[in-house]
């Protein structure tokens, strides 16, 4: 170098071997890829969960897939041009199956879809712009708590026109899946009756339970005690059949007489209050689904904290500290 200083330009230092993109933009780009793909997947089970019949543990595996994934994304995305993008692509994608139903319906449906998944992922991403660590579990759970809000309001969205084309507005498979954990609790907590039989049985259940307090029933001999239970039972029954409309047999399941008589309730109100009826019927099931949110998205928080840890180890993504200055507004 003869002792000369080689010249540089100190204004604007420029490495010739630096990358023309961040290496881990791919990795985020294939995070944006899955989460939308997984999201598409979501549409597609639902789709054959109540047009074809498929398993409903198909549909939570996609759920918890997508879940996890929107996650990982969301701590990956740092711009909000892209991260309004890609919530956008996974709104579409969660529509995708459905693009034969009414336009108006999947706009509705997916402007209040993408309005939750947007709030959830920006409130998150502000708390990790105001927190010295990452708090997985709580930036977690702000995240799923909106895609829960988001896939139930899907799901009820997606469901009406079956509503508005069918008199059924509870599936049978679904009502009996219900029916038989409350008959489970029902025999807990009154052992003498027994929701897991047939009509008859469960009216003679239903009259030794309320006889059985009644000192002139106690007081009978045997006989006089079958002919009261007998006579009870047959009341009993006689007030279930007006009520239904029809003659119950006795060896009819309770869980089918269950079933008749809640439909047959729910499309007298439907026929007497017609599209507002659906509209409540819509809200009510809502509610009810919203409020086994907390299972779901905590399987989904569990998950995605495996996720996080597999992806930590591999060294497919890393943790970095860094210093930076903060503006503030003061008098």
């Amino acid at each position: 170098m003869d002792g000369k200083i080689p010249s540089q330009n100190l204004i604007q230092q420029v490495n010739p071997a630096s990358p023309l993109s961040h290496p881990g933009l791919y990795k985020s780009v294939i995070f944006d890829a899955l989460t939308v793909l997984s999201a598409a997947a979501v549409s597609f089970l639902y789709r054959g969960y109540i047009a074809d019949g498929y398993s409903f543990w198909f549909l939570s595996g996609g759920l918890v897939l997508f879940a996890a994934f929107s996650v990982i994304q969301s701590l990956l995305t740092k711009s909000p041009g892209r991260r309004f993008l890609v919530i956008l692509l996974k709104t579409i994608a969660l529509l995708s199956f459905f693009y034969y139903y009414d336009t108006l319906l999947l706009v509705a449906t997916g402007v209040a879809v993408f309005v939750f998944l947007l709030w959830g992922e920006s409130t998150a991403s502000s708390e990790l712009e105001n927190t010295l660590e990452i708090k997985f579990f709580k930036t977690a759970g702000i995240i799923l708590r909106k895609i829960t809000t988001a896939l139930v309001l899907l799901f009820v969205g997606l469901y009406l026109p079956l509503w508005m084309q069918s008199n059924t507005l509870i599936p049978q498979d679904n009502f009996l899946t219900f029916f038989n954990w409350t008959a489970n609790f029902v025999t807990t907590v009154y052992p003498e009756i027994n929701l897991n039989s047939t009509f008859g049985k469960f009216t003679e259940n239903i009259a030794v339970f309320i006889l059985s307090d009644n000192q002139t029933f106690k007081d009978l001999p045997p006989q006089g005690r079958q002919a009261a239970i007998a006579q009870t039972a047959k009341q009993i029954a006689d007030g279930f059949s007006k009520s239904v409309g029809a003659n119950i047999s006795p060896d009819e399941p309770v869980s089918d007489f269950v079933y008749r008589y809640t439909t047959k309730s729910l499309a007298d109100w439907r026929s007497r209050f017609d599209n507002l009826f659906i509209a409540v019927w819509a809200l009510v099931v809502f509610i009810f689904i919203r409020g086994f949110g907390f299972l779901f998205y905590s399987i989904a928080a569990v998950v995605s904290f495996l996720l996080y840890q597999i992806l930590l180890s591999t060294g497919f993504i890393h943790l970095i500290g860094e210093s930076r200055t903060h503006e503030i507004v003061e008098f």
